[in-house]
């Protein structure tokens, strides 16, 4: 018990710790452009140490994240940690940007080890502590352990399923487009912000800090109303024939979230004038920051429920495509703003974020039909019989 109740605080430190590398670069902007001789003028030269960051983020995870599939959690954690440990420090005392950049991409494969319950592992750990408490038994399998592959076979299908599930499956492409933009924004808006407060505002480095914080205010509230989110799930194992929640449901609270998400967008760029206080455009901010978390909550989650065995694929899937816009759609940022000015530039981001949030909608009223047109999800779901085992024993 006393177990259960720690884990969620290591997350919550490993989100934190591992979090603060991809989004402290922007702080340090002023120092390293003395420290290395560059200039953010012309083209944000200096914003490849968060694209390096994320492109580590996006690539290796893609390969041995879906290898956890068929073997344990804890292992990729430890060996993620090390490996994060190991190339931290060298990024810090890199004397030249270029290796600064390189230690980044190799620090940051750490970064997407997901945590989730897996029913193969312990049904096979389970066998394993049955066999050795029943040494003159016939022996008792599990299904995990008999049709096992080669490690060489399970690293080319862990490469290879989240690709597919990407390009062939609407819900997987869907999801990851739509968490993939307002990822994206997220490191964009460490741009912008700081372009935009310093033009009107004339603020300083710390000055533009602060008001990013108010993105994770938007998150933290976000964060509390969130059990109402949890109840409409629940709930809606009611209406589902199985007698458990239906994976649609996790997307209730996007809709709101997606509209704020949208409108704070608006909000945030019609306020950009130097008349107006600097609270005006920061409320646009925080709804934007909770936007951002109720979609990558919900995507999370979905994906997690709607293909179980494989969601360790099809959360890779979605974060290749995720790092991917974290990592280059903030270089588009200062050409965005200063070719169609602060209102316009963020206008045009609140139209596509109107149109992909029209993905949880459709995702609602279809899933029936979508369900049924999908082969992964399909094969995806874990037998009830599978679910008992683990409480029950082999």
């Amino acid at each position: 018990m006393e177990a259960s109740y720690s884990c969620p605080y290591c997350a919550l430190y490993r989100s934190i710790l591992f979090g603060v590398p991809a989004g402290v670069y922007g702080a340090g902007n002023d120092e390293m452009s003395a420290l290395f001789n560059f200039s953010n003028s012309g083209f944000p030269y200096l914003f490849f140490a968060k694209t390096s960051w994320n492109i580590g983020a996006a690539i290796v995870p893609l390969l041995f994240v879906p290898l956890t599939e068929t073997s344990a959690r804890i292992p990729g954690y430890f060996g993620a940690y090390i490996v994060f440990l190991i190339f931290l420090i060298p990024c810090g005392a890199a004397q030249n940007f270029e290796t600064m950049i390189a230690m980044d991409i190799l620090g940051s494969a750490h970064h997407h080890w997901r945590a989730s319950t897996r029913f193969l592992v312990p049904l096979a750990r389970e066998a394993k502590k049955w066999r050795k408490n029943n040494p003159d038994e016939e022996p008792r399998y599990a299904e995990a352990e008999i049709d096992m592959p080669s490690v060489a076979t399970r690293l080319e299908v862990s490469f290879k399923r989240p690709i597919k599930m990407l390009y062939t499956e609407w819900v997987v492409f869907s999801q990851t487009l739509w968490v993939s933009f307002a990822w994206g924004l997220l490191f964009l808006f460490q741009s912008s912000v700081t372009q935009i407060f310093s033009t009107n505002y004339n603020y300083n480095t710390f000055q533009t800090t602060l008001i990013q914080l108010s993105l994770s205010v938007g998150a933290i509230i976000a964060t509390l109303v969130n059990p109402i989110q949890d109840h409409l799930y629940l709930q809606s194992a009611k209406r589902s024939k199985t007698g458990t929640p239906i994976p649609e449901a996790r997307l209730h609270s996007s809709i709101p979230g997606s509209l704020l998400f949208t409108a704070g967008l608006f909000w945030y760029g019609w306020s950009s004038y130097p008349f107006l206080p600097w609270i005006v455009s920061t409320l646009g901010i925080g709804c934007v920051g909770f936007g951002i978390y109720s979609i990558y909550l919900a995507v999370v989650n979905y994906l997690t429920d709607s293909y179980e065995k494989y969601n360790a694929s099809a959360l890779s899937a979605a974060s290749l495509g995720r790092n991917t816009f974290g990592a280059f759609l903030p270089l588009a940022s200062p050409a965005l703003y200063t070719n169609l000015g602060f209102q316009w530039g963020s206008s045009l981001l609140g139209f596509v974020a109107l149109v992909l949030g029209l993905a949880p909608v459709l995702l609602l009223v279809k899933k029936e039909e979508i369900r049924k047109r999908s082969p992964f999800m399909k094969e995806a779901t874990f037998a009830k019989e599978a679910r008992r085992t683990i409480e029950d024993g082999v």
